[in-house]
């Protein structure tokens, strides 16, 4: 029952074969077209068809080696050995392993060995600092033989860098000389006027010894607080009119050091802790020459 409309599929021939009204069949109308049946899918078959015709020469040498004559044509000769000059390098890059790793953590890190025993408990992998460094340098497209050379400066400049870390600039000296008398001399009239017995006493006893104020500044005592309080107690033993011999080979003509240290002092921002220690020095000037302080 079922193999005869399957055979009438097949051959025509079989409707009358098969008794049917062959007119009939003939005059049926044609059913209505079905909706276009989309391509179908590339086959086999399809992928011995030939190829798309490639782009020409000129656009197939990357736009960086390309070399162009007088008439805008590609010079085939001129681009192909700029070409192979460039790969050529790269090769050699490729084949020295000078390249990125895959990733920052894949930098290896060698430590001199001048620093191994300080070093010794460090490690690279958990420092932060290091691996933020590392990933920089990565998206850099720094090598392992490159990010060696960095390391290796760094390595040697890390001593020089911390003991940089110590040195305090001269208004930080000031600061922190201050902030260790001021725990001492504990409120300002008691720390001005210790001052001015300090700087008393080593103008005197820097003349005797044929030094004058600056040597003494150049030395870095003046903000030693040790060596400012002892000062502090000898000045009042030398006297409010004790003399100083403001002779050239102790210090400065007096006028020409108040006018020094008023043009510092100007100088300087209202809020500079200095200008306290540079007035509180005019006025010791004062005091040993005329027994008062400058009026205002």
């Amino acid at each position: 029952m079922m193999i005869r409309p399957f055979r009438r599929l097949l051959s025509p021939d079989d409707a009358s074969a098969g008794g049917g009204d062959a007119t009939a069949t003939a005059a049926a109308p044609a059913p209505a077209p079905a909706a276009a049946a989309p391509a179908p899918a590339a086959s086999l078959l399809s992928t011995a068809a030939a190829p798309a015709a490639p782009p020409p020469l000129s656009e197939r040498f990357p736009e960086k080696y390309r070399v162009l004559k007088d008439d805008g044509s590609l010079d085939l000769d001129a681009s192909t050995g700029k070409l192979l000059g460039g790969y050529g390098e790269l090769s050699k890059r490729f084949g020295a392993g000078d390249v990125p790793p895959a990733a920052p953590a894949d930098y290896k890190i060698t430590v001199p060995e001048t620093m191994q025993a300080a070093l010794k408990d460090w490690k690279p992998g958990e420092d932060q600092l290091l691996q933020a460094a590392l990933g920089d340098m990565h998206k850099a497209g720094l090598s392992q033989s490159q990010v060696d050379v960095v390391m290796a400066k760094y390595f040697e400049m890390a001593p020089q860098l911390a003991q940089a870390k110590t040195i305090l600039t001269p208004e930080q000296q000031v600061e922190k000389a201050t902030t260790e008398l001021k725990s001492v001399w504990k409120d300002d009239t008691t720390f001005n006027q210790n001052l001015q017995h300090a700087h008393r006493a080593a103008v005197q006893f820097g003349a005797k010894a044929g030094l004058s104020f600056e040597d003494i500044e150049a030395s870095g005592l003046g903000n030693n607080p040790a060596f400012m309080r002892i000062l502090a107690a000898i000045g009042p033993e030398l006297g409010e009119d004790a003399a100083v011999n403001f002779d050239d080979s102790a210090a400065q003509d007096w006028q020409s050091q108040i006018n020094q240290l008023r043009g510092e002092k100007n100088a300087l921002p209202e809020r500079d802790a200095r200008r306290q220690d540079l007035q509180n020095r005019i006025n010791a000037l004062y005091e040993k020459r005329y027994g008062r302080a400058p009026s205002a």
